[in-house]
């Protein structure tokens, strides 16, 4: 019985100790939540680079598909291709797809596969592809993005 006002006690020194430090944190968070939000880009700006990459990709199938017809070979194929190039540019000579400036140095990795009749079957190619864009918050540059990747393309003939 005589330490009874002492367990009292230590509840007491307890439960204002955990409201202390529950305010101390909302506390923190409030003031840091500020600087915070200012420096984080949503997820839909890096999402941008994703359906670049989507865009690209649709594109490329879309003229491999187009001038890859009847090609007979590999010196034959380029030529049609860096033609079929020439579809995808704008009146002033410039790309309206960016990146297919990268395909033009990259056509020589073609691969033609033949069928069992000698004539070709299929076009594969490998591309690499580098998207970079930049995101801005509040009127500057928040940070930018460099995506490389590799894919194969495939073309029936």
């Amino acid at each position: 019985m005589k330490y009874k006002k002492a367990s009292v006690m230590s509840i007491v020194i307890l439960v204002f100790l955990v409201v202390l430090l529950i305010s101390s944190t909302l506390f923190y968070f409030f003031t840091k939540s500020v600087n915070v939000s200012k420096d984080l880009v949503p997820s839909t700006e890096i999402n941008r680079v994703y359906e670049r990459e989507r865009f690209i990709n649709f594109y490329i199938q879309d003229w491999l598909d187009r001038f890859s017809k009847g090609v007979e070979d590999k010196t034959d194929f380029i030529l049609e291709a860096k033609r079929g190039l020439s579809f995808y540019k704008t009146n002033e000579g410039v790309y309206f797809v960016p990146e297919f400036l990268q395909l033009e140095n990259q056509l020589d990795k073609v691969e033609i596969v033949y069928d069992s009749k000698e004539k070709p079957d299929k076009i594969k190619i490998n591309f690499d592809i580098v998207i970079e864009d930049s995101f801005k918050s509040e009127g500057k540059e928040a940070f930018s993005v460099e995506y490389k990747y590799t894919k194969d393309f495939t073309s029936d003939v």
